[in-house]
């Protein structure tokens, strides 16, 4: 969607590598350039040449950040009005389209996601230092489903009201070239955490009563129930008494618990707490701990996100076997703590 073709500016020129090179060897100090002084400073110019040599490499969320801004690092970067086929650029498209649906922004700042497995990029939209939007950006295809499913989830979970959290309301979205576009409105722009004691139950059956009528795959078991599917206090914040739900995009089915057990996974292996209600295992929890088994076996991504995937199958192999202990003894609803496997 974006590439970079890196040229100097000299004063509100822009010049070819070569154009530099044959200015700087003749000339230093102030000097007349096409019709205007400017001061060609040594230091800058070598520095300059070095970054010529070994220009930065921008990630995902760099790119996505410097498509909607306009600037890289302060400088003015000029997308093509056309591509090579002769069409509207994508970056213009997808500005014009974000700007057209959301309103004048003035600031971005880029989100790295660091799981390989989850594609994409994400980015803060700010308007006079305020934040006006989240925005992802996908390719379509496979990826693009989970856009899908995240708006269609969005919309499902408006429309049953819940009491327990907020969601996220879906202000934009669309299709750019290879790319699909999707924006909701931000957090409040306030200091917000993990809750300290979060209703889980209250949560998870309003999560399912949500998307009750979300489209049920083929083959899917029918006591399973519907989940947000990344239940976790990264994605559980609370802000002032208001708690926020966010990050829809695995929304979806799973065993009965699921999405309560992962949270609390999710909890035991940051070091956060879930309130002072311990955990009561039943008979359906042994098959939602592996339902997640089989999830964070393929998550990949970097090498501290490796060895959170590493400890949290510990943990449910460890819950696992507590678990089938319990119902090997006929003890259905004792309760039990998480057990710690580092």
């Amino acid at each position: 969607m974006l590439t970079f073709d890196w040229q100097v500016a000299i004063g509100e020129q822009f010049v070819t590598r070569a154009e530099f090179e044959r200015l700087v060897r003749r000339a230093t100090g102030i000097v007349r350039f096409r019709g205007e002084y400017v001061f060609l400073d040594p230091v800058a110019i070598e520095r300059l040449r070095a970054q010529l040599d070994r220009p930065p490499q921008p990630d995902g969320a760099e790119l996505l950040r410097t498509a909607l801004a306009g600037e890289w690092e302060g400088a003015p970067v000029r997308p093509p009005r056309l591509d090579q086929a002769g069409t509207m650029c994508s970056t213009t498209i997808l500005r014009r389209a974000v700007v057209d649906q959301l309103g004048p922004f003035d600031e971005v700042a880029g989100y790295r996601r660091t799981l390989s497995s989850r594609v994409g990029f994400a980015a803060l939209l700010l308007w006079r230092g305020a934040p006006l939007a989240f925005v992802k950006l996908r390719p379509e295809g496979d990826a693009g489903h989970a856009s899908n499913v995240e708006e269609l989830a969005l919309r499902m979970i408006e429309a049953s009201w819940p009491r327990s959290f907020s969601a996220p309301r879906l202000l934009a979205a669309g299709v750019v070239g290879p790319w699909r576009y999707f924006c909701t409105s931000a957090l409040p722009s306030r200091l917000h955490r993990a809750p300290s004691s979060p209703p889980l139950s209250e949560i998870t059956a309003e999560i399912q009563a949500g998307l009750a009528a979300l489209p049920r795959p083929t083959g899917t078991p029918s006591h399973w129930q519907g989940m947000h599917g990344d239940f976790t206090p990264w994605n559980l914040r609370q802000s002032g008494p208001r708690m926020f739900l966010v990050d829809w995009e695995h929304a979806g089915w799973g065993p009965p618990n699921a999405d309560e057990i992962g949270y609390r996974l999710a909890a035991a292996l940051i070091g956060v707490s879930t309130g002072a209600m311990p955990w009561s295992p039943t008979p359906n929890d042994l098959e939602a701990i592996r339902f997640w088994a089989a999830q964070a076996s393929g998550w990949t991504g970097s090498r501290r996100d490796d060895q959170y995937v590493a400890r949290a199958l510990r943990m449910l192999g460890a819950m696992e076997r507590q678990v089938s202990a319990m119902h090997r003894d006929g003890h259905h609803g004792g309760e039990c703590e998480l057990i710690s496997a580092r």
